[in-house]
């Protein structure tokens, strides 16, 4: 299994969830590693050195090599093999998805985005990216880095990005981001984390609630109530099978009435408590629990 180091605080104890919402992230795997991630925030992988094979729902199998990088839409799920001993860097995009990908694509490139779904758009990383990526791999080691500079780092890199590719690489490679974001499904996929009633999803998305439940039914083939249990299902697996978040903190945060409430949450839905998905005595078995 991959084990990310994050960036942190002085306080290494942290909430991951909202760490990984709000910057970079370091991976160093040997080779035979494997892992799978649907992040609740779209993602650039920069591939240091090594090789991956990327795989997954609604994606077309892809092979990564070391000097390239890839972006990840929102909450797809996709497993990571690597091939080779294999250190990467990772960019958990600050903000909203289609203010960032407008920062970097002009208004043509936006309006010819590729018809494909489903690819994930390889481009090779330039000396000066590359630099870059082992900058931030260095800062997340020694864990100097703090909030403030992950936004400026961001900004940073959207500025290397512009200059040194063409519009075209960048529409290519933006295009899972972008396209995820604009789409009703992207966009319900962005209040996941947020466990809204349907009346304050419709409101967000200045839609009537009888024409939100149509779309939502239409587009998820079931229905708010069972979307959402799987949703938070996904979050609290997560939380206790690869992080140690404590259980007080994940209880808060995932909107529990106790820590009783909880377990027997778990129990039903996950197979198992809190402590045992924890000391790893349930796996993680993808059909039941996580879902689009």
């Amino acid at each position: 299994m991959m084990h990310p180091l994050y960036f942190k605080e002085a306080d290494f104890n942290s909430d991951p969830n909202e760490v990984i919402r709000m910057g970079f992230g370091f991976v160093r795997a040997p080779k035979g590693a494997q892992d799978y991630f649907d992040y609740s925030v779209s993602t650039i992988a920069f591939l240091i050195s090594g090789k991956v094979h990327i795989w997954g729902e609604d994606l077309d199998p892809i092979t990564l090599e070391g000097g390239h990088m890839a972006a990840f839409p929102t909450n797809i799920h996709h497993v990571i093999e690597t091939l080779e001993d294999t250190t990467a860097v990772f960019l958990y995009v600050i903000g909203d998805n289609m203010s960032f990908c407008e920062s970097i694509l002009n208004s043509e490139s936006r309006d010819n985005l590729p018809v494909d779904d489903h690819r994930l758009h390889v481009q090779p990383i330039v000396p000066i990216l590359q630099l870059f990526s082992q900058q931030i791999a260095a800062y997340i080691e020694d864990r100097k880095f703090t909030h403030d500079i992950s936004y400026i780092k961001q900004q940073e890199l959207t500025a290397l990005l512009s200059s040194y590719y063409s519009q075209e690489q960048l529409r290519d490679l933006l295009a899972p981001i972008y396209r995820t974001g604009r789409s009703f499904y992207g966009k319900v996929m962005g209040m996941s984390n947020l466990f809204l009633t349907v009346e304050s999803m419709a409101k967000r998305l200045n839609m009537s609630r009888s024409t939100f439940l149509r779309r939502f039914r239409e587009t998820f083939n079931e229905s708010p109530k069972c979307w959402a249990i799987h949703m938070k299902c996904n979050l609290l697996f997560k939380a206790l099978y690869y992080t140690e978040e404590p259980l007080i903190s994940i209880t808060r945060r995932l909107h529990f009435s106790s820590q009783q409430r909880m377990s027997a949450f778990c129990k039903v839905h996950l197979g198992g408590t809190p402590m045992e998905i924890r000391q790893g005595e349930v796996k993680p078995v993808r059909a039941n629990f996580i879902r689009r």
